[in-house]
């Protein structure tokens, strides 16, 4: 039906205007999509109905989020594109007129030699005719003293400084500067138009500074003098010898903000020590580019990521009054990259100029990842140094998170300029979940230092993950200044791994944890995959708004395919939270979006039903008939040894309570530890699934966590109790 449904809105946006050329761009789009519908969308179909299938309890599956998510997601999708390819009208594709070959009269001229007679007192005429002199290709002596009787005549009739002045600009054009110079001297009008603009070229090209600064100094304040080009070149020649005293002086003196090209005059203001000055032009060149679209998508995408980094949250209450101080504080305080960049950039000369790779790679890391890393974190520091209660292993993460998306929110104002066709949903995807895992990185070294390594110095660890979050930023950014963009997109997969790793160890260390607290994965799956889609589809109606519905079509098409595929790994892996209380797990390195390293089992409290497995008779002398069990809490046990480099925890075992005790007086009676074959997020999926199972000793030996340790039955059937209840 979906298929179908397409096929028959994309006739009508083909053919309702019946344009061929529309026409001609669409049915390749459309064959397109059905191939991405025929890989993508019929294997996820052919899945769930596997799943209905083999589920215990099909009214439990129908309710399941996955399900309920993969219906609202299709309207969510399907009716933006009705609303746009019904109502929305398609840029006019507009015919480029061909100009007939009309005889027109050519563009005449300026006859110097007619006009000049009658323009001897027209100083902006003079200066442009003996400007025009300079360009002669043949300038000989019989040139020159033609000019000089040429002027000579124009002060016998009365324009002796006007003459006297285009004189000496023409005797510094040819290279005479010192006659000239001796010509222009004797001018007795000072404010003459373009008189101090000559004298200002002549002394710069002595190297009198100081007389040139006087010069075209006076030729800017004089009302009608030429001011533009005389700040031009007053503006170029202090740039080139860095007097920005001088310069903050011309600049609030004669008040020539116009003739300053933006990333000079930022650094005047700076160098000069106008730090107000400097802020209030960094904020207006920020305001000019913000727009109401640009402002709705930064929201979108500030409450989405804020939403789900609260959501995660569960053991603890969210102080609302801190949380949105450290937001509005992270936002201020991005103010501050401009001033930490631009400190390294103009007071110590570095990152002027990248002769190689590994320049970049260095700007990359030091010049943006610390920077803006050492800036996001502010809010966190200024939070830990005045709160008067110990922040809590998560509260950490959120708070840095909170920054990094004020940070990001103010960012996406300068990217939403204007033209949404693919920035929107990247910087959503991307960008502001980039900023939240960098920030994590460096709050996580604080963590660790507070919780895990008491011995680990706050001062090295706030150090050494500074490095590391600028490092994992530096990163990032050089792939994409690189543009190698199959090196990013396993990068960014390491990055998320590694973000719901420190996650995970946050959440799983916090005094508050309780397995009673519910956490539902598959809620979480569904917000994540409903707003960032929502996003996706915003940025699909904004395009439509501003450039039509082709273009808006054509910008989804090429969107759906990095972006569906982001929108399925985000959802998947930042909801892959493993609650093990107390448990420390190694983080995460793996790149493959595929596979499902963190495994989602938050089974603690449910009722399961075990039989034996019919190839394994080892567990029916200890329980004959099939048993009752109530899954208690996560176990982590060790597979040998641990070394330096790997740990071998195994924190996939389950303590369950047994309703029938087991009686040999060796093993505890009531209680063995199970594990399943085969990860699964929801009981539900199967009717019935593997697991190993362990009897406990009573008497353990050290180190107690130890595999080896436990008795093995081999493996039992186990079957979800579909009514449960939580312990």
């Amino acid at each position: 039906n979906l298929i179908k449904h397409y096929f028959t809105l994309a006739h009508y946006t083909v053919y309702r205007s019946n344009s061929p050329i529309l026409a001609k761009t669409l049915q390749p789009m459309i064959g397109a999509f059905i191939v991405f519908l025929l890989i993508f969308i019929l294997p996820y179909l052919v899945y769930f109905n596997s799943r209905y299938r083999k589920s215990n309890d099909k009214n439990v599956f129908l309710k399941d989020n996955l399900y309920q998510s993969t219906l609202w997601i299709t309207l969510l999708v399907l009716i933006p594109i009705i609303i746009v390819n019904g109502f929305f009208e398609d840029e006019k594709l507009n015919e480029k007129s061909v100009e007939t070959s009309v005889s027109k009269e050519p563009k005449q001229k300026r006859d110097y030699q007619i006009l000049k007679d009658s323009l001897f007192s027209d100083i902006d005429f003079q200066y442009e005719y003996v400007t025009s002199l300079s360009k002669k290709k043949v300038i000989n002596q019989e040139f020159i003293k033609n000019t000089k009787k040429y002027y000579d005549h124009v002060a016998e009739l009365g324009y002796s400084d006007n003459a006297r002045w285009a004189w000496g600009t023409f005797l510094y054009q040819i290279g005479k500067v010192d006659s000239a110079l001796v010509v222009l001297n004797t001018i007795e009008n000072d404010s003459l138009k373009y008189l101090n603009l000559t004298l200002g070229n002549i002394y710069k090209k002595k190297g009198e500074d100081s007389l040139m600064t006087i010069a075209l100094t006076k030729e800017i304040s004089i009302n009608n003098g030429a001011k533009k080009l005389a700040a031009t070149l007053l503006i170029q020649s202090l740039a080139k010898s860095e007097d920005y005293q001088k310069l903050s002086e011309v600049l609030h003196k004669y008040d020539l903000q116009s003739f300053f090209q933006f990333e000079l005059r930022k650094k005047t203001l700076f160098m000069s020590g106008h730090i107000m000055g400097y802020y209030q032009m960094v904020i207006n060149n920020l305001t000019v580019s913000i727009n109401p679209i640009g402002i709705i998508a930064a929201l979108l995408i500030l409450i989405v990521w804020l939403s789900y980094i609260i959501k995660l949250s569960f053991f603890d209450k969210i102080n609302w009054p801190i949380l949105l101080s450290v937001l509005l504080f992270g936002i201020c305080t991005t103010l501050l990259t401009f001033l930490f960049s631009d400190t390294l950039k103009y007071f110590f000369g570095l990152w002027n100029q990248f002769e190689s790779s590994l320049d970049l790679l260095i700007y990359s890391i030091f010049g943006i990842g610390a920077v803006e890393e050492l800036v996001k974190i502010i809010p966190l520091l200024v939070l830990l140094a005045f709160y008067k209660h110990p922040l809590k292993p998560y509260e950490y993460i959120l708070y840095a998170s909170v920054s990094a998306l004020g940070f990001a929110f103010l960012e996406n104002l300068l990217y939403f300029e204007g033209d949404y066709g693919t920035i929107i949903h990247g910087r959503a995807l991307t960008a502001a979940v980039g900023h939240m895992m960098d920030s994590s990185i460096f709050a996580y070294g604080l963590v660790l230092a507070k919780y895990k390594y008491s011995k680990l110095n706050s001062v090295v660890a706030f150090f050494l993950f500074w490095l590391l979050a600028s490092i994992a930023h530096g990163l990032y950014d050089y792939w994409l200044f690189e543009n190698l963009l199959l090196f990013f997109v396993f990068y960014f997969f390491l990055l998320s791994r590694i973000w719901v790793s420190v996650i995970n160890n946050s959440i799983n260390n916090s005094p508050s944890f309780s397995y009673s607290k519910g956490f539902s994965t598959s809620s979480l799956q569904f917000y994540l995959a409903f707003s960032l889609t929502a996003i996706l589809m915003f940025e699909y109606l904004a395009v439509a708004f501003q450039e039509g519905a082709l273009k808006a079509n054509s910008s989804l098409f090429s969107a759906s395919f990095s972006g569906s595929f982001l929108i399925l790994f985000l959802g998947s892996k930042l909801s892959s939270i493993n609650l093990i209380k107390n448990h420390w797990s190694d983080i995460n390195y793996s790149i493959n979006p595929f596979t499902s390293d963190i495994i989602t089992q938050n089974l603690v409290g449910e009722k399961v039903d075990l039989s034996t497995y019919y190839a394994d008779q080892g567990l029916v002398e200890y329980f004959p008939v099939g048993v009752k069990g109530l899954i208690l809490q996560r176990v982590v046990l060790l597979s040998d040894v641990p070394n330096f480099w790997q740990s071998k925890k195994d924190p996939n075992w389950f303590l369950i309570k047994l309703s029938l005790p087991i009686k040999d007086g060796i093993h505890v009676e009531n209680k063995a530890l199970i594990k399943f074959k085969e990860a699964h997020s929801s009981l539900n999926d199967l009717k019935f699934f593997h697991a190993q199972f362990l009897l406990i000793p009573k008497k353990m030996s050290r180190p107690k966590m130890m595999r080896k340790n436990y008795k093995s039955l081999g493996w039992v059937f186990l079957r979800h109790l579909p009514v449960s209840k939580k312990a």
